[in-house]
């Protein structure tokens, strides 16, 4: 009878040693899985481009034609159009001053060289330090455009060389067939302001014969021609002007 108590209670003592070690065995694997969770997670939140961050705000225009105006942390203007999502941190960081941008925006950046300003959009990046340019990148839409006012802009499609771009310069970019085009865009210009951007692009001098055809206001929209000579036939018949090339390549415009 006593031996049966005791292997009794020894049935007893190993059945519930091995329930304490599947207890801990449980334990272990739900440590070791939230762990990776918890890695996983950091990562996301820290290294996928466009998740946003926890001080991360956004300014979100959905009435259809209104706008919002939007100061950010570094003094960078910011207008906001219609159906369109801005996101932005409550202070830059030391290094860069980092936003992403879903829709449309026309920014008036903070100089600042030490501290480029940096557009995500999906599909492409932009990188300035100071300068004034228009975005466009509705979710939905294969197309992406960049307009520059003011400055310099550097355009970089995801997998494809920056594009360094002028003012009055307009490229559209296709995510699809990775496919851009670069036009001119002059809005109530002077012919002096049109031909500096000229000069800027094509790495051409250029002189009036009388300052007074500088003054001349243009308004239009081309693609921009390989060849100078292209704009400068269109600028000849709207302008009513002459234009004649040196044999040093200086653009001559003439009464």
């Amino acid at each position: 009878m006593t031996d049966n108590y005791n292997q009794s209670e020894l049935n007893e003592a190993w059945t519930d040693f091995l329930v304490k070690v599947e207890r801990r065995k449980l334990h272990r694997r739900w440590s070791v899985a939230f762990a990776s969770f918890v890695v996983i997670v950091t990562a996301l939140v820290f290294f996928l481009p466009g998740l946003p961050l926890g001080n991360e705000k956004t300014e979100t225009i959905l009435a259809s034609g209104t706008a919002r105006n939007i100061l950010l942390p570094d003094g960078t203007a910011v207008t906001l159009s219609p159906d369109s999502e801005l996101f932005y941190p409550e202070a830059f960081n030391s290094e860069v001053r980092e936003v992403r941008l879903k829709g449309e925006a026309y920014f008036d950046v903070k100089s600042s060289p030490e501290h480029p300003f940096i557009v995500l959009m999906d599909g492409a990046t932009i990188r300035v330090t100071g300068t004034r340019f228009r975005a466009v990148a509705y979710p939905g839409s294969d197309n992406l455009q960049v307009s520059l006012d003011e400055g310099r802009v550097e355009f970089t499609p995801e997998g494809h060389p920056t594009v360094v771009m002028q003012p009055s310069q307009e490229i559209s970019y296709n995510r699809i067939s990775s496919k851009s085009q670069t036009q001119l865009v002059f809005k109530d210009c002077p012919l002096e302001q049109i031909m500096q951007s000229v000069s800027r692009i094509y790495g051409v001098s250029y002189r009036f014969s009388d300052p007074v055809l500088g003054s001349t206001r243009l308004s239009f929209k081309i693609p921009q021609y390989d060849d100078v000579s292209q704009l400068m036939s269109l600028i000849e018949i709207v302008c009513r002007v002459r234009v004649e090339f040196s044999a040093d390549g200086t653009i001559n415009i003439k009464q």
